[in-house]
């Protein structure tokens, strides 16, 4: 005998205690056996824990584990060989860009939600906005304190005028495919599948710190875990990845177009 997952629709085995599509719990079978009347049906309320299970987010983990592990790659790159930088940050954008997308086919119905225009809400407009004017005056104070310090940070354009590569290409590569990419994955599959795990603030934790995380520099963590936080709220506050990709894409032009001049 078969049935249907409650979570994701998918055919199971009557009976399974989990889904091994989706890795969500199901509900216990009555235990007379005799089907449950409709009111009562009607009147019980779904789960609202949690998976405690770790089934529905081992892939997602496992995507984490190779985009932590490509950028620890051209970090090792970059100190024992002497590629290009330009087209070490290239390599990684592709790779991970590929990574994402691989994943986000594979777990579609995580992210359908969170990508469907006619979900995208702005009822809190004018806490989101002051939230996106905060963070990038914190972000601006703190990288200025950096500089003041003289603290070394990695600056990408340098690299791509010094190796002939066209400033559009550093926008591409540096600016919009990191910010639809890593949106997808962190405030999208990663994000998501922590919540099937533990509680929504926890998650929102987690995921910034992986994200700060996955930069491999020390001294940008708190920069970094500061933009993931903030991302995660924009992404809760407006059910929608769209804004995210877009202050992303912002904060990494702005920072290229600063490197070249152009502000």
């Amino acid at each position: 005998m078969s049935a249907r997952c409650h979570s994701c629709r998918k055919p199971i085995t009557a009976g399974a205690p989990f889904c091994r599509s989706c890795g969500a719990a199901q509900p216990p079978e009555p235990v007379d056996g005799n089907a449950a009347s409709p009111l009562s049906l009607e009147s019980e309320a779904p789960p609202s824990l949690p998976d405690s299970s770790w089934h529905g987010v081992r892939r997602l983990l496992a995507l984490y584990g190779l985009l932590l592990g490509s950028s620890a790659l051209v970090a090792l790159l970059l100190g024992v060989t002497a590629a290009p930088a330009s087209e070490l940050d290239a390599f990684i954008s592709v790779l991970s860009a590929l990574l994402v997308i691989g994943y986000s086919l594979h777990e579609w119905r995580l992210l359908a939600p969170l990508l469907d225009p006619r979900k995208l809400r702005f009822e809190k407009a004018g806490a989101i906005a002051l939230g996106v004017v905060g963070t990038v005056v914190a972000l601006k104070v703190y990288f200025q304190l950096l500089d003041l310090l003289d603290v070394p940070t990695y600056r990408s354009w340098p690299s791509f005028e010094r190796d002939g590569w066209p400033l559009w290409s550093a926008f591409l590569l540096v600016s919009v495919m990191p910010a639809v990419f890593e949106e997808l994955a962190f405030r999208g599959l990663i994000y998501e599948g922590l919540c099937r795990v533990m509680a929504r603030r926890e998650a929102l934790l987690v995921q910034a710190m992986a994200f700060s995380v996955l930069h491999l520099s020390p001294w940008i963590f708190i920069s970094h875990f500061l933009m993931g936080f903030s991302l995660g709220l924009l992404r809760d506050a407006t059910k929608s990845l769209y804004p995210g990709m877009l202050a992303h894409a912002c904060w990494n032009a702005w920072i290229i177009a600063a490197e070249s001049g152009l502000v």
